[in-house]
Protein backbone atom coordinates (compact mmCIF):
# COMPACT_ATOMS: atom_id res chain seq x y z
CA UNK A 1 0.00 0.00 0.00
CA UNK A 2 1.33 3.09 -1.32
CA UNK A 3 1.81 5.96 1.51
CA UNK A 4 1.77 8.82 -0.52
CA UNK A 5 -1.44 9.98 -0.01
CA UNK A 6 -2.65 8.95 3.52
CA UNK A 7 -6.13 9.67 2.53
CA UNK A 8 -6.80 7.93 -0.24
CA UNK A 9 -4.49 5.04 1.66
CA UNK A 10 -7.30 4.85 4.25
CA UNK A 11 -9.96 5.19 2.23
CA UNK A 12 -8.80 1.94 0.05
CA UNK A 13 -8.10 -0.13 3.52
CA UNK A 14 -11.86 0.86 4.25
CA UNK A 15 -13.60 0.33 0.84
CA UNK A 16 -11.95 -3.26 0.66
CA UNK A 17 -12.39 -4.68 4.47
CA UNK A 18 -15.01 -7.69 3.82
CA UNK A 19 -16.60 -9.14 7.60
CA UNK A 20 -14.39 -12.64 6.80
CA UNK A 21 -11.53 -10.39 7.86
CA UNK A 22 -12.39 -8.89 10.85
CA UNK A 23 -10.63 -11.26 14.02
CA UNK A 24 -13.36 -12.49 16.33
CA UNK A 25 -11.95 -10.54 19.11
CA UNK A 26 -12.92 -7.73 16.28
CA UNK A 27 -15.99 -8.63 15.89
CA UNK A 28 -16.84 -9.37 19.70
CA UNK A 29 -15.70 -5.63 20.22
CA UNK A 30 -17.90 -4.00 17.83
CA UNK A 31 -20.69 -6.25 19.40
CA UNK A 32 -19.72 -4.51 22.98
CA UNK A 33 -20.05 -0.82 20.90
CA UNK A 34 -23.08 -1.48 19.77
CA UNK A 35 -24.52 -2.48 22.98
CA UNK A 36 -22.61 0.07 25.24
CA UNK A 37 -23.89 2.86 22.65
CA UNK A 38 -27.07 1.55 22.63
CA UNK A 39 -27.12 1.71 26.76
CA UNK A 40 -25.58 4.72 26.55
CA UNK A 41 -27.80 6.38 24.05
CA UNK A 42 -31.24 5.22 25.52
CA UNK A 43 -30.94 6.39 28.53
CA UNK A 44 -28.59 9.72 27.57
CA UNK A 45 -31.78 10.83 25.49
CA UNK A 46 -33.62 11.56 28.81
CA UNK A 47 -31.26 13.91 29.66
CA UNK A 48 -31.79 17.54 29.52
CA UNK A 49 -29.32 18.39 26.60
CA UNK A 50 -30.47 15.34 24.85
CA UNK A 51 -34.42 16.58 24.98
CA UNK A 52 -32.98 19.98 23.72
CA UNK A 53 -31.44 18.47 20.86
CA UNK A 54 -34.95 15.85 20.05
CA UNK A 55 -37.04 18.80 20.55
CA UNK A 56 -34.81 20.44 17.71
CA UNK A 57 -35.50 17.76 15.68
CA UNK A 58 -38.70 17.17 15.78
CA UNK A 59 -39.36 21.10 14.83
CA UNK A 60 -37.45 20.51 11.63
CA UNK A 61 -39.11 19.73 8.39
CA UNK A 62 -37.91 16.74 7.04
CA UNK A 63 -38.08 13.13 6.10
CA UNK A 64 -39.46 10.41 8.95
CA UNK A 65 -36.58 8.09 7.66
CA UNK A 66 -34.79 7.24 10.93
CA UNK A 67 -35.79 6.62 14.94
CA UNK A 68 -34.55 8.94 17.46
CA UNK A 69 -33.48 6.80 20.63
CA UNK A 70 -35.82 6.25 23.25
CA UNK A 71 -38.44 8.45 22.06
CA UNK A 72 -41.52 8.03 19.23
CA UNK A 73 -39.89 10.83 17.28
CA UNK A 74 -38.49 10.11 13.35
CA UNK A 75 -36.37 12.15 11.31
CA UNK A 76 -34.22 13.06 8.48
CA UNK A 77 -31.22 10.87 8.47
CA UNK A 78 -28.61 13.27 9.45
CA UNK A 79 -30.99 14.32 12.26
CA UNK A 80 -31.21 10.83 13.92
CA UNK A 81 -27.68 10.64 13.58
CA UNK A 82 -27.36 14.44 15.60
CA UNK A 83 -29.80 13.43 18.05
CA UNK A 84 -28.54 9.94 18.81
CA UNK A 85 -24.83 11.04 18.68
CA UNK A 86 -25.87 13.46 21.23
CA UNK A 87 -27.73 11.73 23.49
CA UNK A 88 -24.51 8.96 23.63
CA UNK A 89 -22.32 10.90 24.93
CA UNK A 90 -24.64 13.01 26.85
CA UNK A 91 -23.42 11.65 30.66
CA UNK A 92 -19.94 10.85 30.51
CA UNK A 93 -20.34 7.23 30.15
CA UNK A 94 -19.51 5.91 26.70
CA UNK A 95 -16.30 4.97 25.25
CA UNK A 96 -12.89 5.75 24.55
CA UNK A 97 -9.99 4.98 22.70
CA UNK A 98 -6.50 5.36 25.43
CA UNK A 99 -4.04 7.05 22.78
CA UNK A 100 -6.81 8.23 19.93
CA UNK A 101 -8.87 9.88 22.40
CA UNK A 102 -11.90 9.18 20.22
CA UNK A 103 -15.23 8.00 21.48
CA UNK A 104 -16.31 5.27 18.86
CA UNK A 105 -20.16 4.51 19.77
CA UNK A 106 -21.51 7.92 19.29
CA UNK A 107 -20.37 8.88 16.09
CA UNK A 108 -20.52 5.08 14.97
CA UNK A 109 -22.96 3.12 16.08
CA UNK A 110 -25.71 6.40 16.00
CA UNK A 111 -25.24 7.45 11.96
CA UNK A 112 -25.10 3.95 11.13
CA UNK A 113 -27.98 2.72 12.53
CA UNK A 114 -29.90 5.98 11.35
CA UNK A 115 -27.97 4.81 7.96
CA UNK A 116 -29.38 1.36 7.94
CA UNK A 117 -33.37 2.78 8.50
CA UNK A 118 -33.08 5.08 4.95
CA UNK A 119 -30.93 2.19 3.37
CA UNK A 120 -32.67 -0.57 4.27
CA UNK A 121 -31.52 -4.65 3.77
CA UNK A 122 -28.34 -3.38 5.59
CA UNK A 123 -27.03 -6.70 6.68
CA UNK A 124 -25.55 -7.62 10.71
CA UNK A 125 -22.31 -8.27 8.65
CA UNK A 126 -22.07 -5.12 7.07
CA UNK A 127 -22.73 -3.02 9.81
CA UNK A 128 -20.42 -4.52 11.95
CA UNK A 129 -17.75 -3.90 9.04
CA UNK A 130 -18.42 -0.94 8.19
CA UNK A 131 -18.48 0.87 11.92
CA UNK A 132 -14.80 -1.80 12.10
CA UNK A 133 -13.93 0.34 9.42
CA UNK A 134 -14.63 3.89 10.62
CA UNK A 135 -13.37 3.33 14.31
CA UNK A 136 -10.05 1.42 12.90
CA UNK A 137 -9.29 4.51 10.10
CA UNK A 138 -10.38 7.52 12.75
CA UNK A 139 -8.14 5.33 15.52
CA UNK A 140 -4.93 5.58 13.48
CA UNK A 141 -5.79 9.15 12.52
CA UNK A 142 -5.96 10.02 16.13
CA UNK A 143 -3.10 8.24 17.11
CA UNK A 144 -1.22 10.68 15.14
CA UNK A 145 -3.37 14.01 16.27
CA UNK A 146 -5.20 13.19 19.87
CA UNK A 147 -3.35 13.94 22.34
CA UNK A 148 -1.95 17.33 20.66
CA UNK A 149 -5.35 18.29 19.85
CA UNK A 150 -6.32 17.81 23.35
CA UNK A 151 -3.16 20.64 24.61
CA UNK A 152 -4.20 23.05 22.29
CA UNK A 153 -7.85 22.72 23.43
CA UNK A 154 -9.76 20.92 20.74
CA UNK A 155 -12.11 17.89 21.33
CA UNK A 156 -10.60 15.28 19.83
CA UNK A 157 -13.66 12.94 20.25
CA UNK A 158 -15.43 15.20 17.91
CA UNK A 159 -13.11 16.52 15.48
CA UNK A 160 -11.53 13.13 14.34
CA UNK A 161 -14.63 11.35 15.58
CA UNK A 162 -16.00 13.38 11.86
CA UNK A 163 -13.48 10.11 10.27
CA UNK A 164 -15.21 7.54 12.01
CA UNK A 165 -18.97 8.28 11.06
CA UNK A 166 -17.62 9.46 7.40
CA UNK A 167 -16.20 6.03 7.03
CA UNK A 168 -18.83 3.94 8.41
CA UNK A 169 -21.48 5.59 6.77
CA UNK A 170 -19.60 5.53 3.55
CA UNK A 171 -18.88 1.80 4.16
CA UNK A 172 -22.59 1.18 4.37
CA UNK A 173 -23.29 3.30 1.33
CA UNK A 174 -20.97 0.97 -0.82
CA UNK A 175 -19.10 4.20 -1.97
CA UNK A 176 -16.44 3.38 -4.61
CA UNK A 177 -12.63 4.06 -3.59
CA UNK A 178 -12.84 7.91 -5.17
CA UNK A 179 -16.11 8.52 -3.64
CA UNK A 180 -14.59 7.61 -0.05
CA UNK A 181 -12.28 9.65 -0.23
CA UNK A 182 -14.04 12.58 -0.93
CA UNK A 183 -16.35 11.56 1.64
CA UNK A 184 -13.51 11.74 4.27
CA UNK A 185 -12.54 14.98 2.58
CA UNK A 186 -16.32 16.06 3.22
CA UNK A 187 -16.91 15.00 6.59
CA UNK A 188 -12.95 16.08 7.96
CA UNK A 189 -13.53 19.43 6.65
CA UNK A 190 -16.64 19.65 9.15
CA UNK A 191 -14.49 18.94 12.19
CA UNK A 192 -15.13 21.48 15.26
CA UNK A 193 -15.43 21.33 19.07
CA UNK A 194 -13.86 23.16 21.47
CA UNK A 195 -12.94 21.68 24.98
CA UNK A 196 -13.97 24.83 26.76
CA UNK A 197 -17.53 23.63 26.48
CA UNK A 198 -17.00 20.72 29.43
CA UNK A 199 -17.38 23.53 31.49
CA UNK A 200 -21.01 25.24 32.16
CA UNK A 201 -22.57 24.27 28.77
CA UNK A 202 -24.70 21.30 26.93
CA UNK A 203 -22.48 21.83 24.05
CA UNK A 204 -19.60 19.07 24.40
CA UNK A 205 -22.14 16.19 23.99
CA UNK A 206 -24.02 18.17 21.08
CA UNK A 207 -20.25 18.26 19.54
CA UNK A 208 -20.55 14.18 18.76
CA UNK A 209 -23.69 14.77 17.82
CA UNK A 210 -22.48 16.53 14.79
CA UNK A 211 -19.87 14.92 14.27
CA UNK A 212 -22.31 11.45 13.60
CA UNK A 213 -24.06 13.90 11.40
CA UNK A 214 -21.18 15.60 9.35
CA UNK A 215 -20.34 11.85 8.35
CA UNK A 216 -24.07 11.07 6.84
CA UNK A 217 -23.14 14.46 4.95
CA UNK A 218 -20.08 13.32 3.67
CA UNK A 219 -21.51 9.96 2.71
CA UNK A 220 -24.66 11.61 0.80
CA UNK A 221 -23.05 14.54 -0.44
CA UNK A 222 -20.02 12.28 -1.61
CA UNK A 223 -22.50 9.95 -3.76
CA UNK A 224 -24.27 12.63 -5.31
CA UNK A 225 -20.92 13.54 -6.83
CA UNK A 226 -20.15 16.45 -4.60
CA UNK A 227 -16.13 16.25 -3.68
CA UNK A 228 -14.09 17.47 -0.85
CA UNK A 229 -10.04 17.54 -0.11
CA UNK A 230 -8.32 14.40 -1.48
CA UNK A 231 -5.77 14.93 1.02
CA UNK A 232 -7.65 16.08 4.10
CA UNK A 233 -5.73 14.26 6.45
CA UNK A 234 -2.35 14.97 5.20
CA UNK A 235 -2.56 18.16 3.38
CA UNK A 236 0.63 20.74 4.28
CA UNK A 237 -1.70 23.44 4.07
CA UNK A 238 -4.96 23.31 5.20
CA UNK A 239 -5.28 19.54 6.70
CA UNK A 240 -6.49 17.58 9.34
CA UNK A 241 -3.06 16.83 11.20
CA UNK A 242 -1.51 20.33 10.37
CA UNK A 243 -4.93 22.70 11.42
CA UNK A 244 -6.01 19.99 14.71
CA UNK A 245 -2.63 19.30 15.79
CA UNK A 246 0.50 21.66 13.91
CA UNK A 247 1.66 18.55 13.09
CA UNK A 248 3.11 19.11 9.50
CA UNK A 249 5.85 15.59 8.84
CA UNK A 250 3.02 13.35 9.40
CA UNK A 251 4.09 9.56 11.17
CA UNK A 252 3.02 7.33 8.65
CA UNK A 253 4.38 4.63 10.02
CA UNK A 254 2.22 5.19 13.27
CA UNK A 255 -0.52 5.28 11.11
CA UNK A 256 0.10 2.55 9.03
CA UNK A 257 1.62 0.15 11.25
CA UNK A 258 -0.02 -3.12 11.26
CA UNK A 259 -3.20 -1.88 9.86
CA UNK A 260 -5.81 -5.16 8.90
CA UNK A 261 -3.72 -7.21 11.61
CA UNK A 262 -3.19 -5.52 14.85
CA UNK A 263 -6.44 -3.54 15.66
CA UNK A 264 -6.76 -0.15 16.97
CA UNK A 265 -10.29 -0.41 17.79
CA UNK A 266 -9.63 -3.31 20.70
CA UNK A 267 -7.97 0.07 22.37
CA UNK A 268 -10.72 1.07 22.91
CA UNK A 269 -12.06 0.96 26.76
CA UNK A 270 -15.12 0.80 27.76
CA UNK A 271 -17.07 3.30 31.44
CA UNK A 272 -19.11 2.18 34.13
CA UNK A 273 -19.17 5.22 36.49
CA UNK A 274 -21.27 8.46 34.89
CA UNK A 275 -18.52 10.98 34.27
CA UNK A 276 -15.17 11.92 32.90
CA UNK A 277 -12.62 9.41 32.54
CA UNK A 278 -9.47 12.31 34.18
CA UNK A 279 -11.67 11.61 37.08
CA UNK A 280 -11.92 7.48 37.67
CA UNK A 281 -8.34 7.74 39.02
CA UNK A 282 -9.69 10.06 42.05
CA UNK A 283 -12.64 8.44 42.51
CA UNK A 284 -11.05 4.77 42.72
CA UNK A 285 -8.53 6.31 45.54
CA UNK A 286 -11.48 7.71 47.16
CA UNK A 287 -13.18 4.94 47.47
CA UNK A 288 -10.47 2.36 48.33
CA UNK A 289 -9.33 5.23 51.13
CA UNK A 290 -12.76 5.32 52.37
CA UNK A 291 -13.61 1.85 52.17
CA UNK A 292 -10.57 0.48 54.21
CA UNK A 293 -11.25 3.96 56.76
CA UNK A 294 -15.43 4.18 56.61
CA UNK A 295 -14.93 6.02 60.27
CA UNK A 296 -13.49 8.87 58.22
CA UNK A 297 -15.85 12.07 58.78
CA UNK A 298 -16.51 14.57 56.68
CA UNK A 299 -15.65 16.90 59.52
CA UNK A 300 -12.65 14.93 60.09
CA UNK A 301 -10.78 15.88 56.38
CA UNK A 302 -8.45 18.47 56.63
CA UNK A 303 -7.46 18.42 52.80
CA UNK A 304 -7.26 16.19 50.08
CA UNK A 305 -4.43 15.96 47.52
CA UNK A 306 -4.51 14.95 44.27
CA UNK A 307 -1.12 14.92 42.52
CA UNK A 308 -1.19 14.05 38.76
CA UNK A 309 -0.98 15.16 35.17
CA UNK A 310 -0.59 18.28 33.41
CA UNK A 311 -3.32 17.07 31.11
CA UNK A 312 -5.75 16.15 34.26
CA UNK A 313 -5.06 18.91 36.16
CA UNK A 314 -6.29 21.05 33.19
CA UNK A 315 -9.00 18.97 32.16
CA UNK A 316 -10.65 18.27 35.32
CA UNK A 317 -8.96 19.96 37.97
CA UNK A 318 -10.30 23.18 38.19
CA UNK A 319 -12.69 23.99 41.66
CA UNK A 320 -15.78 22.95 41.66
CA UNK A 321 -18.90 25.56 41.53
CA UNK A 322 -22.03 24.29 42.30
CA UNK A 323 -23.31 26.93 39.94
CA UNK A 324 -21.95 25.25 36.67
CA UNK A 325 -23.85 22.86 34.91
CA UNK A 326 -24.14 18.89 35.64
CA UNK A 327 -21.53 19.14 31.98
CA UNK A 328 -19.21 20.35 33.85
CA UNK A 329 -19.66 18.46 37.76
CA UNK A 330 -19.42 15.13 35.15
CA UNK A 331 -15.64 16.27 34.46
CA UNK A 332 -14.40 17.72 38.19
CA UNK A 333 -12.43 15.87 40.18
CA UNK A 334 -13.61 18.02 43.34
CA UNK A 335 -17.45 17.22 42.64
CA UNK A 336 -16.98 13.59 41.86
CA UNK A 337 -14.47 12.90 44.91
CA UNK A 338 -17.14 14.59 46.84
CA UNK A 339 -20.14 12.52 44.98
CA UNK A 340 -18.19 9.31 45.65
CA UNK A 341 -17.53 9.48 49.30
CA UNK A 342 -21.06 10.51 49.96
CA UNK A 343 -22.76 8.43 47.95
CA UNK A 344 -19.85 5.00 47.52
CA UNK A 345 -20.02 5.50 43.74
CA UNK A 346 -20.92 7.69 40.57
CA UNK A 347 -24.28 7.16 38.83
CA UNK A 348 -26.30 8.22 36.17
CA UNK A 349 -28.34 10.06 38.65
CA UNK A 350 -26.35 11.88 40.03
CA UNK A 351 -26.05 14.61 37.05
CA UNK A 352 -29.19 16.82 37.71
CA UNK A 353 -29.01 20.01 39.52
CA UNK A 354 -30.75 18.83 42.51
CA UNK A 355 -27.50 16.19 42.87
CA UNK A 356 -24.57 18.79 42.51
CA UNK A 357 -26.73 21.34 44.68
CA UNK A 358 -26.66 19.09 47.36
CA UNK A 359 -25.55 20.93 50.38
CA UNK A 360 -22.90 17.93 51.25
CA UNK A 361 -21.37 18.44 48.22
CA UNK A 362 -18.93 22.04 49.15
CA UNK A 363 -17.93 20.92 52.52
CA UNK A 364 -16.02 18.13 51.15
CA UNK A 365 -15.17 19.73 47.47
CA UNK A 366 -13.68 22.73 48.54
CA UNK A 367 -11.15 20.13 50.82
CA UNK A 368 -10.00 18.91 47.68
CA UNK A 369 -6.35 20.56 45.89
CA UNK A 370 -5.52 19.68 42.85
CA UNK A 371 -1.61 20.00 41.63
CA UNK A 372 0.43 18.99 38.44
CA UNK A 373 3.28 16.36 39.78
CA UNK A 374 6.36 16.35 37.24
CA UNK A 375 7.40 12.89 38.14
CA UNK A 376 3.74 11.74 36.76
CA UNK A 377 4.19 13.93 33.37
CA UNK A 378 7.55 12.08 32.65
CA UNK A 379 5.50 8.95 32.54
CA UNK A 380 3.56 9.82 29.45
CA UNK A 381 1.22 10.13 27.56
CA UNK A 382 -0.02 6.47 28.29
CA UNK A 383 -0.53 7.37 31.97
CA UNK A 384 -1.74 10.83 31.47
CA UNK A 385 -4.69 9.65 34.09
CA UNK A 386 -2.15 8.71 36.68
CA UNK A 387 -2.56 10.34 40.58
CA UNK A 388 -1.28 9.87 43.89
CA UNK A 389 -3.97 11.10 46.42
CA UNK A 390 -3.22 11.66 50.25
CA UNK A 391 -6.20 12.53 52.57
CA UNK A 392 -5.12 14.49 55.54
CA UNK A 393 -7.06 14.31 58.34
CA UNK A 394 -7.18 16.92 61.33
CA UNK A 395 -5.46 14.50 63.48
CA UNK A 396 -2.52 14.33 62.05
CA UNK A 397 -2.99 11.19 60.46
CA UNK A 398 -3.24 10.31 56.39
CA UNK A 399 -4.23 8.14 53.70
CA UNK A 400 -2.26 7.69 50.40
CA UNK A 401 -3.59 5.68 47.40
CA UNK A 402 -2.54 5.91 43.73
CA UNK A 403 -3.56 4.92 40.83
CA UNK A 404 -1.47 5.04 37.26
CA UNK A 405 -4.53 3.54 35.15
CA UNK A 406 -8.13 3.84 35.03
CA UNK A 407 -10.72 0.90 35.33
CA UNK A 408 -12.81 0.86 32.41
CA UNK A 409 -9.18 1.75 30.53
CA UNK A 410 -7.96 -0.18 27.75
CA UNK A 411 -5.25 -1.71 30.94
CA UNK A 412 -8.01 -2.50 33.11
CA UNK A 413 -10.87 -3.38 30.99
CA UNK A 414 -14.93 -4.08 31.81
CA UNK A 415 -15.88 -7.41 31.16
CA UNK A 416 -18.90 -8.32 28.97
CA UNK A 417 -20.79 -9.00 32.09
CA UNK A 418 -20.06 -5.31 33.56
CA UNK A 419 -21.09 -3.89 30.16
CA UNK A 420 -24.52 -6.34 30.29
CA UNK A 421 -24.93 -5.27 33.82
CA UNK A 422 -24.98 -1.45 32.74
CA UNK A 423 -27.45 -2.25 30.05
CA UNK A 424 -29.90 -3.78 32.11
CA UNK A 425 -29.14 -0.92 34.75
CA UNK A 426 -29.77 2.06 32.80
CA UNK A 427 -32.06 0.82 29.70
CA UNK A 428 -34.38 -0.62 32.36
CA UNK A 429 -34.70 2.95 33.36
CA UNK A 430 -36.72 3.79 29.93
CA UNK A 431 -37.81 1.25 28.89
CA UNK A 432 -39.88 -2.21 30.11
CA UNK A 433 -38.55 -5.39 31.14
CA UNK A 434 -39.92 -7.37 27.58
CA UNK A 435 -38.36 -4.89 25.17
CA UNK A 436 -35.29 -4.17 27.08
CA UNK A 437 -34.98 -7.81 26.60
CA UNK A 438 -35.96 -8.22 23.17
CA UNK A 439 -33.35 -5.04 22.31
CA UNK A 440 -30.18 -6.92 23.75
CA UNK A 441 -30.89 -9.90 22.26
CA UNK A 442 -31.28 -8.20 18.86
CA UNK A 443 -27.51 -6.51 19.83
CA UNK A 444 -26.11 -10.50 20.61
CA UNK A 445 -27.46 -11.84 17.57
CA UNK A 446 -26.80 -8.86 15.13
CA UNK A 447 -24.19 -10.77 12.49
CA UNK A 448 -27.21 -13.04 12.01
CA UNK A 449 -29.83 -10.40 10.89
CA UNK A 450 -30.41 -10.06 7.44
CA UNK A 451 -31.85 -6.08 7.93
CA UNK A 452 -30.27 -4.25 10.69
CA UNK A 453 -33.39 -1.37 10.47
CA UNK A 454 -35.22 -3.82 12.40
CA UNK A 455 -32.73 -3.12 15.76
CA UNK A 456 -34.05 0.71 15.54
CA UNK A 457 -37.79 -0.88 16.30
CA UNK A 458 -36.43 -1.67 19.93
CA UNK A 459 -35.22 1.50 20.32
CA UNK A 460 -37.91 3.55 19.92
CA UNK A 461 -40.87 4.71 23.18
CA UNK A 462 -42.89 2.53 23.32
Amino acid sequence: MSKVNVTRDLAEFAVNLTYDQLPEEVVEQVKKFILDGATCGVYGSTMPSSRRVQELVAEKQGLPESTVWGTAIRAWVGDAALANGTSVNSFETDDVHKDALVHAESVSVAPALALAEKLKGVTGKRFITAIAAGCEVAARIGLVVGFPQLTKGYHPAATTGTFVAAVTAGYLMKLPLDQMVHCMGIGGTQAAGLISAQRGAMAKAFHMGRAAQAGIYGALLAQKGFTGAQDIVEAEYGGFCGVMADIKDIDTDKIFRGLGKQWECLNIGFKDWACGLSTYCSVEAILEITKKHPEIKVEDIKEILVKTTTITQEHAGWKFDPKESPGSARLNIGYNIARAFISRTIRAEHWHYEAISEPAILPISNKVRVIIDPALDSLGADKRHAIRMTVFLNNGKSYEYGLDYARGSFHRPLTKEDLTAKFNDLVGRVFSPEQKQKLYNAIETIEEMDDVSKLAEFLKKA
